[in-house]
């Protein structure tokens, strides 16, 4: 079989013999091979010398050469002037660097320097033990790789064998490179003599030595493992000289085979990929073995430019060199034309730009960085360290899992069972870091979605990406405030506010979330664990946003080198901070105030922390030598532990995320109890525009955070009318699921946080949240925690509520007295004071004041002299004595008027009112009522008049009277009295109650007994009525265990068939929670 066959199978043995273990050696066998069968041919094809091998690559000149070594000397002088012939003929003749003066002189100290050139040639893997020990290999805690660093020798330090080398490639290479390579003597005599009249002639266009090369594939070969890499880019004399000497000697010493072996080992294919075995992996994923003809073509063009050809950075470029290749390997006679077009036709399918490696941001960043400070520039490279790092290649591939299964929902258009459109969700990468909190080892780092998707720009690490943290700095604000005298039931006004925000000298005013509003007074415990913003706000002003920022330094956040400043906007997110440096904060409350890592390679600045999160657990150099152990960690306390402590009372407690979340412990763990923060940052100008969201988290065993957004800084959501985004859409949820996972896969038992002996709780007085003083009503009290060096450093006079206050009030109007307001008229009553700076904005105090039951004890911001306009009784006078049927004379009239009411009640402070007239038609002064004095017995009285306006609000003007008609009045003729005795106003009850009292009237028709929610209740529900008066105290009873816990009001109604209805009311608390 020779023709079309004979060919292929001719090539073969030129190109690639085979051999077996223990026979002769490949070239010699292949030779012998190689000639039995020409010799066969020959016999069946007289055209086999025209139609054969291309005279390059023939077994004739195989011969020829090897005729020529036979007859060489043997002596060792004689062999030196064989390489000096061919040094002298073959270099200094070829590139005229050698004048026939000179001869004699030039063959001497070539033979001098031909020695010294070939003094250290030896077999590559001989010369690896002398050179770098090679790239790092880097391994997860428990010892699987995640990445090998490659040197330029790693090829050869692991070569693969050239029988499992693809033929494709081999014919490829050669013909690319060094065509004459089966037959030269180690040099590339055409080359040579083209660059020697390109470097060394005037005829050539280029200047002295800056002409192409002509290096065979020996010559690279000698150049990239003989010839140290700072000397290989210098275009010296000596240095081509050197090359071709070591070219020479390795063809001398070494077969074809062995030198064709380390080449395509040892040869760059770009990118990170040394050796053809990398390559084959890298571009395809596939075997060196597995190589098509296209493939092989492709990386055959690639180490003539291994930056330029490279086909996943320049595919282009890449195909033309490929054809350049098909097309010589058809000029050498190595494939067919037609085998040649159907590799160009055939279509490359690479593997996706990836290497092998897992945690690629944090084997090439934070493991990078720190082998580096540790052991140098070059340790990665070049000392064969084996490192052990922290990770947990099985947690950090759960967590990619998560992270990509949450993105990857709110990127479709439907979230599949759910009502809620999310077509305009456009986030689209994600970071992950997790924590040991006892050792501050470095669990998960994952730094984005897929490191190697560029349409997320996902090399960029966003573990260290500065990014706005939104709420997630509120645990260290409210951390500081404690430190400063607060404690978690401290009061906040959660009112409209505004201040000028000295970083940006502008005006701002912060907001809640969504349309949550305002929520007027509220714990410190409630007000962080539901992420309000404007509490936030108002507490870092207390605490000082000096002393905040000097507290987040101190706990690990590095960032905060603003040279204009912070202002109070910090806590809401106006800062960039990293995922890094604040879970390691996370992790300061997980330990109770404690920071555990390693001592800071690179300091940080002044004030800033000095440990950082351990990356390596061991590293050994390539002798088995350890370098560096880690035992134990290093351990500083940053914050005492009871301020830790109360910070996670309050965002592991399920109660303080009741008012935003969906419901009561909507963010809770499901087996155990955590600390979480969730954040949103809107650093864009319009507020619908969300920059990213955040959850960051702890157990006393785990501490895990998550980012979500873009790395390229656009937005995540462009319409909110049709994709809504919160902090829990993505962020959280990753969380709660990696938190859930990891625990279950260390077999974590759950556990609780344990309040450490550093903490007192005690009675606080609402709504300050301060300590109660004698004013405070009982009602109003409710413990909170305090760190007890608090209380020993603050005066009790410091600490102390001042909210409620003695208050005088015009008894006439229930507005607070002015100096023209008569003595007799004067009531000091306690009242509640709110901050009037805090609260001069709010439109919705009324409101406010009756949802919490304290209408009534609300101290009037306005004096009697306000309402004068409004409403006022000028007839009959304050004090004056009324007999018969008396005109009220006076003024009621508002902007908003809707109507007025007149009712009258016994004594000077009644408990029950009876309305006798009413209008909806305003008087600017003029009559107001008729009433008739007759029908009431003789004694103190007081009349009111109450307006309702719509914008206003309600307005009072109560008139103490004397009804004295000298007449005795019969029983028939009492008026209705309604009083309840029992709960008190302001009194905390619970399960069934009794209600006592009284209900008569001298004409009674009937009582009822009703309770209504909140301080106006907008319906009642009946518990009680009777056709007979209630004189002996007891009216019913009331089962409160059927209600929620909150405000309600008690209404006592009395019928009489001659002055109407009598009412009293008493407003009271149900708090069954006890029972």
């Amino acid at each position: 079989m020779c023709g079309r066959a004979a060919r292929t199978t001719r090539v073969w043995p030129v190109m690639r013999p085979r051999w077996r273990r223990g026979e002769p050696s490949g070239y010699d066998r292949g030779r012998r091979e190689a000639t039995d069968r020409e010799r066969t041919c020959e016999q069946h094809d007289p055209t086999h010398r025209t139609r054969g091998l291309p005279v390059t690559i023939s077994q004739r000149a195989r011969r020829q050469r090897a005729r020529r070594r036979r007859h060489t000397p043997a002596n060792g002088e004689g062999r030196r002037l064989g390489r000096l012939v061919l040094v002298l003929v073959g270099l200094l003749g070829v590139l005229l660097v050698a004048s026939s003066a000179a001869a004699a002189t030039g063959a001497l100290y070539g033979k001098q320097k031909y020695d010294e050139f070939i003094a250290y040639v030896a077999p590559p893997e001989e010369l690896l033990a002398s050179l770098p020990r090679g790239g790092a290999r880097i391994y997860d805690r428990n010892g699987v790789l995640l990445y090998e660093f490659i040197d330029e020798f790693g090829g050869l330090r692991r070569p693969v064998p050239l029988d499992e080398i693809s033929e494709w490639v081999i014919i490829a290479t050669v013909a690319t490179e060094d065509a004459s390579f089966f037959t030269n003597n180690g040099l590339n005599v055409r080359g040579l003599a083209r660059a020697g009249v390109e470097n060394f002639t005037p005829f050539a266009d280029t200047d002295f030595l800056e002409g192409t090369g002509g290096s065979s594939i020996t010559q690279q070969l000698a150049k990239n493992v003989y010839i140290p890499k700072e000397q290989r880019s210098a275009r010296t004399v000596e240095r081509k000289l050197r090359e071709a000497a070591i070219a020479i000697e390795l063809t001398r010493r070494y077969t074809k085979e062995q030198i064709l072996e380390w080449y395509l080992n040892s040869i760059s294919y770009g990118g990170i990929y040394v050796g053809i075995q990398a390559a084959a992996e890298g571009y395809f994923g596939k075997q060196a073995s597995d190589l098509t003809l296209a493939e092989a073509a492709l990386l055959a063009g690639i180490p003539q430019s291994p930056a330029l050809y490279n086909p996943l950075e320049n595919p282009s470029s890449a195909l033309i060199r490929q054809r350049v290749v098909l097309d010589l390997m058809v000029r050498h006679g190595l494939i067919t034309p037609a085998e040649a077009d159907a590799a160009r036709r055939e279509q490359l399918v690479f593997k996706a730009n990836r290497f092998d490696i897992d945690a690629p941001h944090f084997v090439l960043g934070r493991v990078a960085r720190e082998i580096t400070l540790r052991f140098g520039e070059r340790a990665l490279y070049e000392d064969g360290l084996e490192v052990i790092t922290t990770l947990d290649l099985g947690l950090q591939r759960e967590a990619q899992r998560i992270l990509e299964h949450r993105i990857s929902n709110y990127e479709s258009d439907v979230l599949e069972g759910a009502s809620v459109l999310y077509g305009g969700v456009h986030g689209h990468n994600g970071a992950f870091y997790a924590l040991d909190p006892h050792t501050g080892q470095i669990l998960v780092y994952v730094g984005s979605r897929d490191y190697f998707r560029e349409d997320i720009e996902g090399r960029n690490d966003n573990v260290i990406a500065e990014n706005s943290p939104g709420s997630t700095l509120k645990p260290f604000t409210y951390m500081s405030a404690f430190m400063q005298g607060w404690s978690t039931g401290a009061g906040i006004l959660d009112t409209p506010t505004k201040v000028i925000d000295p970083a940006t000298g502008e005006f701002f005013e912060p907001t809640n979330p969504g349309s949550f509003g305002f929520a007027g007074t509220i714990s410190a415990a409630n007000a962080l664990g539901n992420s309000l913003n404007v509490p936030a706000f108002k507490t870092i002003q207390f605490a000082g946003v000096g002393n905040t920022t000097t507290l987040m330094r101190r706990v690990g956040l590095t960032t905060l080198d603003s040279p204009r400043g912070y202002g109070p906007a910090l806590t809401l997110g106006g800062a960039d901070i990293t995922l890094e440096d604040l879970t390691y904060a996370y992790s300061v409350l997980a330990t109770g105030g404690l920071m555990r890592g390693q001592d800071a390679l690179q300091p940080h600045g002044a004030g800033e922390r000095t440990l950082d999160p351990v990356a390596l657990l061991r590293v050994s150099n390539a002798e088995g030598t350890v370098l560096y152990d880690f035992q134990s960690p290093v351990e500083r306390r940053v914050v005492e532990e009871n301020y830790a402590y109360l910070v996670t009372s309050i965002i592991s407690d399920p109660d303080t995320q009741c008012l935003v979340f969906s419901s009561c412990g909507a963010l809770e763990l499901e087996d155990r109890p955590s600390g979480k923060k969730t954040g949103t940052s809107e650093p864009f100008e319009d507020p619908d525009e969300i920059g990213e969201t955040w959850t960051f988290g702890y157990t006393p065993d785990l501490v895990a955070g998550v980012w979500a957004g873009n790395a390229d800084n656009t937005p995540m959501v462009h319409n909110p009318e049709v994709a809504r985004l919160y902090s829990t859409t993505i962020a959280w949820r990753a969380w709660r699921d990696f938190m859930e996972y990891a625990h279950d896969y260390y077999g974590l038992e759950p556990q609780n946080f344990v309040q450490p002996s550093g903490i007192e709780s005690r009675e606080l007085c609402w709504p300050s949240g301060r300590l109660p003083s004698e004013l405070c009503p009982e009602i109003h009290r409710y413990n909170g925690l305090y760190a007890f060096d608090v209380l020993a450093t603050y005066d009790f006079e410091e600490l102390q509520d001042t909210w409620w206050q003695e208050v005088a009030i015009d008894s006439r109007t229930g507005l607070r007295a002015t100096p023209d307001t008569p003595p007799s008229l004067i009531r000091r009553e306690v009242r509640l004071v709110l901050p009037e700076e805090e609260i001069e904005e709010w439109d919705d105090i009324e409101q406010w004041a009756q949802r919490y039951g304290v209408a009534h004890l609300l101290a009037p911001l306005q004096d009697s002299a306000a309402g004068a306009d409004l409403l006022h009784v000028s007839s009959p006078a304050a004090g004056a004595r009324l007999s018969g049927p008396i005109s009220l004379i006076g003024h009621a009239s508002s902007p908003g008027f809707e109507r007025y009411v007149v009712e009258w009640g016994r004594g000077t402070n009644p408990s029950s009112w009876v309305s006798f007239a009413a209008s909806t038609s305003a008087v600017e002064g003029g009559l107001l009522a008729r009433w008739d004095t007759t029908q009431l017995p003789d004694g103190a009285y007081t009349l009111r008049v109450r307006l309702e306006d719509s914008e206003l609000g309600r307005w009072r003007y109560a008139v103490p009277v004397v009804i004295s008609n000298g007449e005795d009045t019969s029983d028939a003729s009492a008026p209705p009295v309604a009083r309840i005795t029992r709960p008190l106003t302001d009194q905390v009850i619970g399960g069934n109650v009794p209600i006592d009292g009284f209900a008569s009237s001298g004409r009674f028709q009937g009582l009822r007994l009703e309770v209504g929610v909140g301080a106006q209740p907008e319906s009642w529900t009946q518990i009680h009525s009777s056709d007979e008066p209630a004189t002996s105290g007891a009216l019913a009873y009331w089962d409160t265990s059927e209600y929620d816990d909150g405000l309600y009001t008690i209404r006592l109604t009395v019928s009489d068939a001659q002055f109407g209805d009598a009412v009293t009311t008493v407003l009271v608390r149900v708090d069954n929670s006890a029972e």
